[in-house]
């Protein structure tokens, strides 16, 4: 069975935009590599993500997340099993002022979110537009 993790969590303060980045590099990479499929965001000192795979490797993510000094108010929104996974892959991005407006980035999201079910698809649809700012 998989399971799904989506979560919000604030930067710490002394996390400088170089190792935003290399956060960003090293999860795409390693949840690509472990077949954890979902997306990672960062915005306005803000992560926004969704992780979804076999329960034992999504939650060994999750808990390092949680164990991680550069995660502060860790909010989780969802947390539970799926029948199909929504996501082809791994994508994590910076979302900055060039690229939140973009609409076929959102669609692209927004698309992505289609395989949860209607519940799931609806809270986490809200989240990502007001975390993107596309309103």
């Amino acid at each position: 069975m998989r399971y799904a993790i989506c979560y919000v969590s604030t930067v710490s303060k002394d996390v400088e935009e170089r190792e935003i980045k290399e956060i960003l590099n090293y999860s795409e990479e390693y949840n690509n590599d472990h077949d954890i499929r979902g997306v990672l965001l960062y915005a306005g000192g803000n992560f926004f993500e969704i992780l979804e795979g076999e329960k034992p490797e999504v939650g060994e993510v999750y808990e390092n997340i949680k164990k991680d000094p550069r995660h502060n108010n860790i909010i989780q929104i969802v947390g539970k099993n799926i029948s199909r996974g929504a996501f082809d892959g791994f994508k994590a991005e910076m979302v900055n002022d060039q690229n939140k407006c973009d609409y076929e980035l959102v669609e692209e999201y927004m698309e992505q979110v289609e395989g949860l079910d209607h519940q799931t698809q609806e809270v986490v649809k809200q989240i990502l537009e007001v975390f993107i700012d596309t309103r």
